[in-house]
């Protein structure tokens, strides 16, 4: 029903479904409900609060994984850095192939910006120090155990964060499904209780509803005219249209009011023409005695015979 519409927000839409829940079972057993029952509603409300609280839940263990993940990362990164340095008497200061061994891309010896291709680098690195206990540097913790190490803890915290996250996922369409479900169940009891009480009875209130009679909004069509400009546009039975003489509309007539100053005289079109006309008749004599003006030759014309 339009008088009763259900909240976008989800807050607000529980607080709508716990308000619905006012008269308890007794109460909607005496209006003689049988489509919907009070227990199915209070089972809907506690299907949407434990579908949100299991969604915050995984919510609140992502945010911890991917801060754990990055504290992991920024510590490899820093790892990677200090093995390069370690390794670079032995392999060289620039790319080769034996760098090659140690997965860094891009013929190029800067740590790369993807995870994986870190992840790659590690093992590489875990596996090249592994065969080569000599190039270990155990002062500064690069070794071959240190370096399976860091790549397992943050092999281990990447796949965490993402099992996290598509249980997100999950949890956010479960949480999606309890909402729609509850609607639907709110929006039949809505309906069935337009059809058990009067529009215009006070039980409304106990539901948490408004009272579809007290509520009704005016419809107004958008280029559409007014009731009575319609009325009084509408003809006659004899083909007239017949006034409404029972509100009379006020004077809004217009009277205009001059001064007596005469106004100028208006020259007529044909004075100028006439006058064009005298001077063309003027100046005929003149230009019929002017000489005609020389014809000139053209070039080809001396060079054939006349």
């Amino acid at each position: 029903m339009a008088e009763n519409r259900l909240a976008r927000a989800l807050t607000d839409l529980l607080a709508q479904a716990r308000a619905m829940l006012g008269p308890g079972p007794e109460g909607w057993v005496g209006l003689g409900l049988k489509l919907n029952r009070h227990a199915d509603l209070a089972a809907g409300i506690a299907a949407v609060r434990s579908a949100e609280a299991r969604l915050h839940t995984v919510i609140a263990g992502e945010l911890r994984a991917t801060a754990q993940r990055q504290a992991l990362d920024s510590a490899a990164w820093d790892f990677i850095t200090l093995g390069r340095n370690v390794l670079k008497p032995h392999l060289g200061g620039q790319w080769s192939q034996r760098w090659a061994l140690l997965n860094f891309p891009n013929y190029s010896l800067r740590i790369p910006q993807c995870l994986n291709q870190r992840l790659a680098i590690l093992s590489g690195l875990a596996g090249y120090l592994a065969e080569q206990p000599q190039h270990e540097c155990a002062q500064l913790g690069v070794t071959a155990a240190q370096t399976r190490t860091r790549h397992d803890q943050l092999l281990a915290a990447s796949l965490a964060l993402n099992h996290l996250r598509s249980e997100r996922t999950a949890a956010l369409r479960a949480r999606d499904e309890a909402v729609t479900k509850l609607r639907r169940r709110m929006r039949c009891i809505i309906r069935e209780l337009s059809m058990v009480i009067a529009k215009a009875d006070p039980r409304w209130f106990a539901f948490g509803l408004n009272q579809p009679a007290t509520h009704r909004k005016r419809k107004t069509m958008v280029g559409r005219a007014s009731p009575r400009a319609e009325a009084e546009s509408k003809p006659a039975k004899h083909g007239r249209t017949q006034p409404d003489t029972s509100h009379p509309e006020p004077d809004t007539s217009v009277t205009l009011t001059a001064d007596s100053l005469p106004l100028a005289p208006r020259t007529p079109m044909a004075a100028p023409m006439l006058e064009f006309k005298r001077e063309r008749e003027f100046l005929r004599p003149v230009l019929a005695a002017r000489p005609a003006p020389r014809r000139r030759r053209s070039l080809l014309a001396w060079f054939l015979p006349s």
